[in-house]
């Protein structure tokens, strides 16, 4: 799908000199899916950013700038993000991503578990903000998706994991699909500076771009309130 594409994107950038309109800092990746690879991210440097990254010094300098966690359990999550201050401070961190509490939250908690599972969730949102409120730091947090069936229309539609209690918590969110013909698209679903719209991605060696590799870049299609979106949302939410 690409969300780990664009985390390692996101980690790549924010280790940048400022001079590259990098962050010029570091980066704490929780990674609950034994996703993030180095050599796609060493790909994606050295194509995207070719004549910095020629230099292994400068390659094994952003590497060195992302901190990974690896952890299945929100318990070891949550005891990191609380004693994480210091090292935000110390390391000089400009972006903390956890890839994915999809996957965290269903492989630890069953169906009988709400209610433990909406208190980490909460948990690690408040957290989570806390840490970028009084730093000043963005957090980027990916999360699976799953298909609800209108009883209505009997039309079938996707909407994020783990229901309200943490669609509430999220102040921007972008939905990665792939479509029929592997046609990619991202959706600004919810965000306080933009409509609901859509617009193609497709994954090459330097990252994600946007656009159709098989359409012009001018003739790139935008399109509001995809799907009838937040009708969709309403449905979603009051079932």
């Amino acid at each position: 799908m690409g969300k780990t594409q664009f985390c390692l994107m996101l980690s790549l950038l924010a280790t940048l000199p400022k001079s590259l309109k990098g962050l010029d800092g570091s980066v704490i990746y929780y990674d609950t899916e034994g996703s993030f690879n180095v050599e796609r991210l060493v790909q994606i440097a050295r194509t995207k950013f070719s004549d910095y990254y020629q230099s292994e010094e400068h390659r094994n300098q952003s590497i060195s700038r992302i901190q990974i966690v690896r952890t299945t359990k929100s318990s070891e999550i949550v005891a990191s993000l609380e004693k994480l201050e210091g090292v935000i401070i110390e390391n000089n961190v400009k972006l903390i991503i956890l890839d994915s509490v999809g996957s965290m939250a269903r492989n630890e908690f069953s169906s009988e578990n709400f209610i433990e599972r909406s208190n980490v969730l909460v948990k690690l949102a408040s957290l989570l903000k806390s840490h970028s409120e009084r730093f000043r730091i963005p957090v980027m947090v990916t999360n699976q998706v799953m298909e609800k069936m209108d009883p209505f229309s009997k039309k079938s539609h996707i909407t994020p994991a783990l229901g309200p209690v943490w669609a509430h918590s999220v102040n921007n969110r972008l939905i990665l699909e792939t479509s029929y013909g592997n046609k990619r698209k991202i959706t600004i679903a919810k965000s306080p500076i933009s409509p609901v719209v859509s617009f193609p991605y497709h994954i090459r060696e330097d990252g994600i771009a946007v656009g159709d590799p098989d359409v012009p870049q001018s003739d790139v299609e935008v399109e509001l309130n995809p799907d009838n979106y937040w009708n969709q949302q309403i449905f979603a939410q009051s079932v």
